[in-house]
């Protein structure tokens, strides 16, 4: 989990991405060109906004819109800015 300060306005949460396996189960290690071109839409919730009626806390991890975030970066760590209408699932 990342050190960085940052706190989402309004109805809005900070996620960091997932980290993408580099290994299939069997132990190969597969290159980023291997990988999907899409980017990863899953990630753990750093922070929250004033959320509304909403379940989401720092913590959780999240299935969002791949297409509804914009990117950030923080002392060159990536965050995706999400509306809380673009997370789909908590994943448990």
């Amino acid at each position: 989990m990342s050190k960085a300060k940052i706190q989402p306005l309004g109805a809005r949460i900070v996620v960091q991405p997932a980290k993408e396996d580099e290994k299939t189960a069997s132990g190969i290690i597969l290159p980023e060109s291997a990988n999907s071109s899409d980017k990863n839409n899953i990630g753990e919730v750093v922070a929250v906004g004033k959320l509304e009626n909403s379940e989401l806390s720092v913590g959780d991890k999240v299935l969002f819109s791949q297409y509804g975030y914009d990117t950030v970066e923080i002392d060159d760590e990536e965050f995706y800015v999400i509306k809380e209408d673009n997370v789909l699932a908590i994943i448990k």
